[in-house]
Formats: C-alpha cells, structure tokens, sequence
C-alpha cells in the first residue's frame, strides 16, 4: 500500500511529510474554523443539521455564507479603523513637525512636539503592526471572497444550475488561476455542497424568485442595488476628496498671495503662523488623498460600475 500527496502538477511520498501548499491551506482553514468560533456565536444559534439531512444542503451552504460575510464585515473594519489611525497619526505627526519648526518657540516648549511626534510615530507603528500580526487585511479579503463564492453557489443550488449528468458547483469554476494558498476557499465551498441533491427542474416561480433576488433591480435590492448605491456612494466620497484637496489648495494659495503682498507690514510671528497654515493644510490634504489611493476608491468605482453593467445585462436578459 503506497501513500502519497497528490496535487495537479507534483505527486509527493508521504514519508516526506505534508507538501506546504496543503500545510498552508490547512492552516487557512483552521484560522477560518477559529475565527468563526470567536467572532460569530451569534450566528450559530441554529442547530446542527442532521447528518443524513441531504435535502437542507441548502442550510449549510446559508449558515457558511452568514458566516463568512459576518467575519468579512468585522475585518473589513477592523482593517478601516487601523488605515484611518494610521493616516490621521501621520497627520498629526507632521502637524506636529510644523509647529516644531515654524511657529514661536515661545508658544510652547518646542521640545514637546519632539516627544509628541515620536508618541505619534510609536503610536502608528504598533497599530501596524498589530494590524499585520492579526492579519486583518488577509482575512477580509479572503472571507470577502469566500462570502461571494458562497453567495453564488447558494442561488445555483436554489436555481437548480446544473451540469450534464451532474451537480455543478460553484467551487469548479471559482478563483481557478489564484495563489494556492487561496485553494482553501474552494475547499470551504466544496465541503458546502458536497451532499446537495440534484435539483433540476425547479419551479419557474422559485427561479423568477432567485432572479429577483440574486439580481434585484437598482431601487430593490439584490446585486444590481447593492452595486448602483456603492457606486454612487463611492463616487460622493471621491468628489469630497477632491473638494477638500481643491479647497485647502486655493487656500493656501491665497494665504501665499496675502503674505506676497502683505509681508512688509505683516508682525513677523504672524507670518510664520500663516507659513505655519500653509504646510497644515498640504499635510491634512495629502492625508486625505493618501487615504482616499489607500481604500483604492478610483478603482473601485470602475469596478461597482463594470459590476452594475454585467447585472443590468442580465436584467435585460
């Protein structure tokens, strides 16, 4: 009797130990299993299904899918606080530097806005760290994809979508040419509809029903809603973004002409504050803009409206 690890494009002894591509999709797995666990009591109120329940395959795949988007929510703002932190801590810190260095020393000590600026340094350098420790970038983006995966494979299961002579799976055709270490998404999602039933020939009023909720319609819900409002609300925040860089640029630039014009009759600690003004408005600016490329709100505008157009095509279909 021989033992093996077996992939697609390697096949390993088992004596060798477990490859560290399964080693790594394992730990993914596990990591999800715990943070369900931690995260999510409320969830799993309903009680476990009985093991010869076939025909509630559709439970399992709903009680993964709430899952796994109720942990992709709680990372994805965990992931939100610690950018703004850390932007609004890099903020500060410049704030910090100008008033070190333009404003009156007899203002304050300018020896505490030296302590100041390294408190905000240590500050914004533990929250990234602790950020990247707990990986909450990774687990947002994965459960995101895994709550997405699980969306679709839920409405092909209500729907009856099926192969030739088989059950389809969402999972076959899902994520296919991403990094191994992804391949636990598909394994999660496998584990999901591995004792669904065949169930071709479902009603036309269920299937009218999926359609009208799995693709809704911009004013109703469903995808086509959830992509129309994201899109809009994308693009409000990216105007503000604008106006706000616009606004402190103009600014800036009138306080310069003030000074060009005004700087013989101008007290010299007024002129260093305006200086002062100037370099605060550059910094909270670019802190903006840099939060802004940071939560890529260009790009995800492209792609809420690429999504809002394929499901307005399949509307019209």
């Amino acid at each position: 009797l021989q033992a093996r690890w077996l992939s697609q494009s390697s096949a390993r002894p088992a004596s060798e130990g477990m490859p560290d591509d399964f080693r790594l999709i394992f730990r993914r797995m596990v990591q999800f299993n715990q943070d369900v666990g931690r995260y999510c009591e409320e969830i799993l109120e309903t009680p476990d299904l009985p093991p010869n329940a076939s025909a509630d395959a559709g439970k399992v795949i709903d009680r993964l899918f709430t899952a796994a988007d109720k942990l992709a929510m709680h990372f994805q703002k965990r992931v939100l606080l610690a950018m703004r932190g850390i932007h609004v801590l890099a903020a500060l810190m410049g704030i910090a530097f100008v008033c070190y260095s333009d404003l009156p020393s007899d203002w304050f000590d300018p020896a505490d806005m030296i302590y100041l600026f390294i408190a905000l340094f240590s500050a914004g350098v533990i929250l990234d760290r602790v950020a990247r420790r707990r990986e909450w970038h990774r687990k947002y983006i994965d459960y995101r994809a895994l709550a997405e995966g699980l969306r679709v494979q839920h409405y092909w299961y209500r729907a009856g979508v099926a192969a030739a002579g088989s059950i389809a799976f969402a999972h076959d055709n899902f994520m296919q040419k991403q990094d191994v270490e992804l391949g636990w998404i598909r394994n999660v999602m496998r584990s999901a509809g591995v004792n669904a039933p065949d169930r071709q020939g479902v009603a036309s009023d269920e299937l009218a029903a999926v359609v009208e909720e799995w693709i809704g319609a911009p004013s109703r819900g469903g995808q086509l809603g959830y992509y129309s409002r994201r899109s809009e609300s994308r693009s409000r925040v990216h105007r503000a973004t604008r106006r706000l860089g616009l606004a402190c640029l103009w600014i800036g630039i009138a306080i310069a002409t003030a000074l060009a014009a005004f700087q013989r009759s101008l007290e010299p600690d007024v002129t260093t504050s305006l200086i002062a003004v100037i370099g605060v408005l550059a910094i909270v600016a670019a802190a903006r803009e840099s939060y802004s490329y940071r939560k890529a709100d260009k790009e995800l505008i492209k792609q809420y409206v690429f999504m809002r157009n394929i499901f307005n095509g399949a509307r019209a279909a």
